[in-house]
């Protein structure tokens, strides 16, 4: 990773209420407009881009992707 890179373009990686299920991780992203104009509303990034606010189907998808890992 290069040392010039934008310390911000990281910070998502170390929100507090990201969930980490041994090799299954989900992030907690801010509320943000994205290039197209389409508007995400803040909470946990699931697979495929797709967002929730529902805390218990976070974890059962950071599960889910750590039972992926181990099999």
């Amino acid at each position: 990773m290069s040392t010039d890179q934008n310390p911000d373009s990281i910070a998502v990686f170390d929100h507090p209420n990201n969930i980490s299920r041994g090799f299954g991780r989900v992030v907690y992203a801010l509320a943000t407009t994205d290039r197209s104009g389409r508007y995400h509303p803040e909470g946990w990034v699931l697979p495929g881009g797709h967002r929730t606010c529902v805390r218990a189907r976070a974890e059962a998808v950071a599960d889910r992707i750590h039972n992926l890992f181990v099999r």
